[in-house]
């Protein structure tokens, strides 16, 4: 793995760590904490479909 590489990655692993805690605390505040919780992780599996199809149709043209 390049240096490069390694960067990228360690960079990705501390973003979702930091986006994973802050939902756990976020969650954790009451009704309204989970409510919000919940709309980012739908909004978040909505984005990751559209990406997955969006970067298929590139990939197949």
């Amino acid at each position: 793995m390049t240096l490069n590489e390694r960067k990228e990655f360690l960079a990705f692993v501390l973003c979702a760590a930091s986006v994973y805690f802050s939902l756990v605390n976020v969650y954790f505040l009451g009704k309204t904490g989970r409510r919000l919780v919940y709309t980012v992780l739908v909004l978040f599996a909505v984005f990751s479909l559209y990406m997955m199809l969006t970067l298929l149709a590139v990939a197949t043209h």
